[in-house]
């Protein structure tokens, strides 16, 4: 279920909400209030599949505020921050997306909104003063790599790709918190069709590495990582190649992406839990 309620505090507080679709089309709703008012401190916890989830959103932040008053401290919880991607006017004619929806969440007077890894730099300035509250890159990869590479007993020599200039400052920060080297990737994309026109990296002696992980915080369809796997594949590399990204959206399935990667990582917050 995209939309679910819970305890802000305690997560195994559910609030039971039902959904369903009027015959013209539009979403209704029903919150059990006597469990709401019960648990209280409400977290709204939407984990991101589509724009019609936006609208479950105001209408079940409306209900809570409908029995509650306006005065009672909601938690927005959204893993995935949708159009954090569409943080910019690229070509004429279109929106700056993020803006607009941001637009939506302050509106909606969250105390906090909690999202993981944001793709854009732009969000927490964007969010009403106060109630962002994002999870870095290197705060959630952190742990999990050091059990990944195993660099905290030096037996895996590893080395982290950063498959664009984008993703350079995270990825020198998970980087630095692990004690391994950074491999830094190059590519070209038009920004009207989305297609990359090129990829490669300066360094071109891999071999002494045994293990290279590509990090990013979104797969999308692939075409990155794939088209990075195989340049690193025809520099010589023969190693140990994973793929470490925190949505994993895989709009062209996760296979495609799989056989180019010995190992896929993936916090679960696209993938229906």
């Amino acid at each position: 279920m995209p939309i679910t309620l819970r305890n802000a505090f305690d997560h195994s507080l559910d609030i039971p909400v039902k959904f369903w679709t009027f015959p013209g089309g539009e979403r209704g709703l029903s919150i059990d209030t006597e469990k709401l008012k019960a648990v209280g401190s409400p977290e709204v916890h939407c984990h991101f599949r589509g724009s019609d989830d936006i609208v479950d959103l105001i209408m079940v932040t409306n209900a809570i505020r409908q029995e509650l008053g306006s005065a009672e401290a909601i938690f927005l919880s959204i893993p995935y921050f949708p159009f954090a991607r569409q943080d910019r006017v690229s070509n004429p004619g279109e929106p700056n997306a993020l803006q607009a929806f941001v637009a939506v969440v302050n509106s909606l007077n969250f105390t906090v909104v909690c999202s993981l890894d944001p793709h854009s730099d732009v969000l927490e300035g964007l969010l009403t003063p106060g109630t962002a509250l994002p999870l870095r890159q290197w705060e959630i990869w952190t742990e999990d790599m050091l059990c990944i590479t195993d660099s905290g007993r030096g037996s895996i020599k590893t080395a982290l790709i950063s498959p664009d200039a984008g993703a350079a400052k995270k990825t020198h920060k998970v980087a630095s918190a692990l004690g391994v080297d950074v491999i830094q990737a190059h590519k070209l994309r038009d920004t009207k069709t989305g297609a990359i026109s090129g990829t490669w990296i300066n360094e071109h002696d891999l071999t002494h590495y045994q293990r290279l992980i590509v990090v990013d915080d979104i797969c999308d369809g692939g075409r990155t990582f794939i088209e990075l796997a195989e340049v690193i594949r025809r520099l010589g590399y023969k190693g140990q190649l994973d793929l470490a990204v925190t949505h994993g959206i895989f709009s062209k399935g996760i296979a495609v992406v799989q056989e180019h990667f010995d190992n896929i990582f993936v916090i679960n917050s696209f993938i229906s839990e």
